[in-house]
């Protein structure tokens, strides 16, 4: 039984296991699919929420995995691979770049890289990380989203501007509400939003600053009540009043990714917003991921796919967007996640991401 090194990072609670094959492969590629499911299990293994793995790149390596070198943009150093719980291998994920960018900072002296990403799909992408500036935040250069793929979804949409496309064929959820004391009122939710490519595909729901859209009123009551900060008088009551948000949230997520597969047939991310100040560009946000079909504390593409949308739709004045994640605020309540949208039309992902503990696990 070999004992395997391993890393593990967190960005904004948001947290993966890292295996580091730069200098020798550890695990095959069917051992890898089964390491996954040690890695993230919190009770049997390592405990996170995706497995990561980065490997030296060569046309010979990707020509292994199905990757054709020819059709790259450009070269990539490293291969970026990250893997769900059930082993599936998923496309891009912006946090866990962010802790690549940190360890080859910290572990091979690499101030920039450039990383080949998606993996999976059918034309992977060379996104680039860059160490901590001056102000100790490393950057993820995510590139310029896109619109979705058909393949991801089959409601109605009319296209926004670019790579934004606007729902119109609304979606009626159920929900379970009678035993809420905050959502008596609200059981039927009609979900309208925007898709957007990111490197993963995401349903963004937003709500701007004012309310304009009546018709909508429902959807937005319950977003303020998923987003809500606002302080109770009672402990408890604060309690029951998070834990019933997630709960709902959930539902959500597991209505639109294993119930209602026919509106998104490989899943959807789901991203909740508002905005909070227009002038300002902050947003507080909610996301769940359609992998591992939960509730993540953050997402970097997500937070991109919010960004985008919002300058698309004209929601913000600045196109230096602070994010506030409010499930990770449940806990710190300083934390912000930032990205910034080049001249370019390429948006930047930055943060200050941690390395948890390193350690062997027998595999």
């Amino acid at each position: 039984m070999p004992r395997i090194k391993f890393y593990k990072y967190t960005h904004l609670g948001n947290n993966f296991v890292l295996l580091d094959e730069l200098e020798s492969e550890l695990l095959d590629e069917t051992q890898k699919r089964l390491f996954a499911s040690i890695a993230t299990d919190l009770y049997h293994g390592i405990g996170a929420d995706n497995f990561l793995c980065i490997e030296s790149f060569s046309s010979e390596k990707a020509q292994s995995i199905g990757i054709k070198s020819d059709n790259l943009d450009s070269e990539p150093d490293i291969i970026f691979r990250m893997f769900e719980p059930d082993g599936k291998e998923a496309y891009c994920c912006g946090n866990g770049l962010l802790c690549i960018a940190l360890h080859l900072d910290v572990y091979h002296g690499l101030k920039t890289a450039k990383i080949l990403t998606e993996v999976p799909s059918d034309s992977p992408v060379v996104r680039i990380v860059k160490a901590g500036n001056e102000r100790g935040f490393y950057e993820v250069k995510m590139g310029i989203p896109q619109k979705i793929s058909s393949q991801f979804f089959t409601i109605n949409c009319n296209a926004i501007e670019g790579s934004v496309l606007k729902t119109t064929e609304r979606i009626s959820l159920r929900l379970e509400t009678d035993r809420s004391p905050f959502l008596k009122s609200v059981s039927d939710v009609y979900i309208e939003g925007f898709l957007v490519y990111t490197g993963e595909p995401h349903l963004v729901i937003i709500k701007p600053e004012c309310k304009i859209h009546e018709s909508a009123t429902t959807l937005y009551n319950f977003i303020d009540f998923l987003l809500s900060s606002k302080e109770n008088s009672v402990k408890n009551l604060r309690c029951e009043r998070k834990e019933e948000s997630s709960r709902l949230f959930q539902q959500i997520g597991y209505l639109l990714n294993d119930e209602r597969t026919s509106f998104f047939p490989k899943g959807i991310n789901i991203n909740v917003a508002r905005v909070e100040n227009v002038d300002e560009a902050i947003i507080s946000c909610r996301f769940y991921e359609r992998g591992i079909n939960k509730e993540t504390l953050a997402c970097g593409t997500g937070a991109v796919a919010i960004a985008e949308t919002a300058v698309k739709l004209g929601m913000v004045n600045k196109k230096e967007i602070t994010l506030l994640p409010v499930r990770e605020r449940w806990v710190h309540k300083s934390a912000t996640m930032k990205t910034e949208l080049d001249d370019k039309g390429n948006w930047w992902l930055k943060g200050k991401p941690k390395l948890v503990y390193e350690g062997f696990i027998d595999f």
